[in-house]
């Protein structure tokens, strides 16, 4: 297991498509600050921190394009299958490689919003005092970022294993991930709603102070559980479909 964890950590450490996109969310993180001093906003650094890890679109995007060349790429060049040809546990390339998976889409949901963070800080000010309630306002949201998208993550790393293709990973997780968001925002039956609030894109909506009719506010505990919960009902399934898989 050791040796497949820096075998992957060498990979990516090596992608071309890995450091363009995040060379690319450092220039969505830099334009969004520099358009927002450009129209004279005098948004601060804190209230860009409240809404960090909610751009729901981008990050769907961002972690469906690195999960489609990441481990897309590995059906359709059929390294999946040389390697388990070569005497490789599928339990163990499958663990690798999910490790490797969540590890290096934790800077791409990260950087473009504590980039726009530090830009408006430097030109506004965060519009907080430095104290213990500050840094845990500041944790709380760190960690409300990495749970939500983590457990988008997991949705797109199953959809990837159940599509094995490059193409269909970015169309199918992009494109049901916007129209549950859409079903989630316009929905207004509250038995509906007390369901949508177990799950991320739910939340990730919640996350941007969105007051929408009839909508609940989640707490944090909520939040922790059914991500933890969902992530690992969704890698445990994409576990079982990729031993079950005849790689050729």
């Amino acid at each position: 297991m050791g040796k497949l964890l820096k075998a992957e950590f060498f990979k990516l450490s090596k992608s071309i498509e890995y450091k363009i996109l995040l060379a690319v969310c450092l220039a969505i993180g830099l334009l969004f600050g520099i358009m927002g001093i450009w129209y004279g906003s005098s948004t601060v650094g804190a209230k860009c921190v409240s809404i960090s890890g909610t751009g729901f679109l981008y990050n769907a995007v961002l972690i469906s394009m690195f999960a489609a060349y990441y481990i897309g790429s590995e059906f359709e060049n059929h390294t999946f299958a040389g390697e388990v040809a070569c005497g490789a546990s599928r339990g163990k390339l499958f663990g690798a490689k999910m490790i490797l998976y969540f590890i290096a889409i934790l800077p791409l949901i990260m950087i473009y919003d504590w980039v726009t963070v530090a830009v408006f800080t430097v030109r506004n000010g965060f519009g907080m005092d430095w104290n213990l309630e500050t840094a845990g306002f500041i944790v709380y949201k760190i960690l409300f970022s990495i749970l939500c998208n983590f457990a988008m993550g997991s949705y797109i790393l199953l959809v990837v294993y159940l599509t094995r293709d490059k193409v269909r990973t970015v169309g199918v997780g992009v494109g049901s991930l916007y129209l549950l968001n859409q079903c989630c925002i316009n929905e207004r039956n509250p038995v509906l709603l007390k369901f949508w609030q177990y799950t991320f894109f739910y939340q990730i909506d919640c996350g941007r102070g969105l007051e929408r009719p009839m909508h609940f506010q989640v707490s944090f505990h909520v939040i922790v559980i059914s991500s933890l919960v969902f992530i690992t009902g969704a890698v445990f399934f994409a576990a079982w479909k990729f031993k079950t898989y005849d790689l050729k």
